[in-house]
């Protein structure tokens, strides 16, 4: 599965995701979901809250992929998109 990031200028294989509480974020919301050791925003959120239904949603899809195709390697071409903050 592949992940767009929310300014819709990145696509990143699934991998660990993880919620930066510094904020360093372009959008300067408190929580920022941020590729592992990159430092490449994802997605920034006002809230832990919705940063954590943000992680919910990625995992969820993941999880559906894994379902709907096991370890096909067609998986892998599906995108999530992140939200924006108002569809949170």
């Amino acid at each position: 599965m592949l992940i767009r990031s929310q300014n819709k200028d990145m696509l990143f294989d699934y991998q660990n995701a993880y919620i930066d509480r510094v904020g360093a974020c372009l959008y300067f919301n408190p929580y920022s979901i941020d590729m592992t050791n990159s430092g490449i925003c994802l997605g920034c959120y006002s809230t832990e809250e919705k940063a954590l239904k943000v992680l919910d949603y990625i995992s969820n899809a993941y999880a559906e992929c894994q379902a709907k195709y096991g370890g096909m390697v067609e998986y892998k071409y599906l995108v999530f998109e992140m939200p924006q903050e108002e569809e949170i």
